[in-house]
């Protein structure tokens, strides 16, 4: 995985470039709807919204791809913060 260090914070660069893009396209829209400023911060949201629900989706593909894991993993704690609390 490729990182992109800055001082002492390393930032990976597949969230970055998935940040730049949706920035890009929200400006990219703005610009193309210039005219109509009502247009353009729906689709500034309309952007926003998709990409945050593809995030959502991917998290959850994958978490139910890999349930097994997830359940082995923090079941036991789970039940050990329910059972103490």
């Amino acid at each position: 995985m490729l990182t992109l260090t800055l001082g002492p914070l390393a930032f990976p660069v597949t969230p970055l470039l998935l940040l730049a893009s949706v920035l890009l396209a929200q400006q990219l829209g703005a610009w193309v709807l210039r005219r109509d400023a009502v247009a353009a911060a729906a689709l500034k949201d309309q952007i926003f919204h998709a990409a945050l629900l593809g995030l959502l989706v991917a998290r959850l593909a994958h978490c139910s791809k890999r349930a097994a894991a997830h359940t082995r993993t923090f079941g036991a704690l789970w039940i050990s913060v329910t059972a103490d609390g």
